[in-house]
């Protein structure tokens, strides 16, 4: 079964950004929502949660979180995410000469400032290079996962 769709966009002549689509009908479906297998390898790191929770917990845990996603409490996170990504394209401005950027580990970085701020409270700085012992580790954690 093929479950995302690839389209590549050409920005300019020098670079190209690959885009994934998902496909809306197995997205929106209420019965393809078994986890895969692959997901266990998560499990150590980050337990049974919302991402790698079995399909019966998933759904009864999402009926939990629906309210925190409603765009009234989403609005009160504006300023958080205003702020992280300010810092992210500072960063990437920084790096508009470079014949190639991995975005990865920045929007890793950008993504952890923003859960931390909006859901803990708590500013790390992982874009400013705080040494953070978790965020260190994620991006070792990810390549003993995913490898690519």
């Amino acid at each position: 079964m093929v479950l995302v769709a690839f389209e590549t966009y050409f920005l300019n002549s020098e670079s190209e950004a690959l885009a994934v689509r998902p496909l809306q009908v197995i997205l929106s479906s209420s019965t393809q929502i078994e986890k895969a297998n692959e997901y266990k390898f998560l499990h150590p790191w980050l337990g049974t949660g919302l991402f790698t929770s079995p399909a019966a917990k998933w759904r009864n845990r999402r009926k939990l979180l629906t309210p925190t996603f409603h765009f009234t409490i989403l609005e009160d996170f504006i300023p958080v995410f205003q702020e992280q990504s300010s810092v992210l394209v500072s960063k990437l401005q920084d790096l508009t000469n470079e014949p190639w950027v991995d975005i990865v580990p920045l929007l890793t970085s950008c993504t952890l400032d923003t859960i931390c701020q909006t859901a803990m409270g708590v500013s790390i700085n992982a874009q400013n290079g705080e040494n953070n012992e978790y965020v260190n580790a994620v991006p070792r954690v990810r390549i003993s996962i995913i490898p690519y």
